[in-house]
């Protein structure tokens, strides 16, 4: 019932997405996200290893932030066994599941996983940590200030970014 009452696009997260906001104790912008309602496959949770951030994960999923779901379509696992040869499990999960129900994918992955991402689901079903931190800001949710020390934490984690500024991108279209 709650699920057809949301109307946000649902977002398949792999695990460096959940990774990159478990560290920093920001799960929290992924539930107030005005625009997607983050989705994790079960086989995603086998892929945090910190146990900290599979705590942070957990909550977020009971407290109903993050939705669960589990990948049991023959055609998803199918298409998961294929990508297994080009990325992990929990890239080539996602990928399945955001390909089979028409949804988007959130990855901040290389070049490689990305460009398969692009050529087969089309870029703008692509989200990254950066593009969901600028929505957070447009949509009012965090300040530039709050989401340039959250770029600074991430670096710290050894996750880069290629502008010193969000307030660089705030003019900038899209998000």
């Amino acid at each position: 019932m709650e699920e057809a009452a949301d109307p946000r696009a649902r977002v398949v997260c792999d695990t460096c997405i959940l990774v990159n906001f478990a560290r920093i104790a920001r799960l929290d912008l992924l539930a107030l996200h005005p625009d997607y309602r983050f989705v994790v496959p079960e086989q995603v949770l086998v892929e945090l290893t910190e146990p900290g951030q599979r705590v942070y994960v957990d909550a977020a999923i009971a407290s109903g932030g993050l939705e669960l779901v589990v990948s049991s379509d023959l055609a998803e696992i199918e298409k998961a066994v294929e990508l297994r040869r080009h990325m992990d499990r929990g890239e080539a999960v996602a990928f399945a599941v955001a390909e089979h129900r028409d949804w988007f994918i959130a990855t901040d992955e290389g070049r490689r996983t990305r460009r398969m991402i692009v050529e087969q689901l089309g870029a703008k079903r692509l989200v990254t940590t950066p593009a969901i931190l600028l929505r957070c800001i447009r949509a009012g949710v965090l300040t530039v200030a709050d989401a340039d020390a959250i770029k600074a934490e991430l670096e710290r984690h050894r996750f880069r970014m290629a502008f010193a500024s969000f307030a660089e991108l705030i003019g900038e279209g899209g998000g």
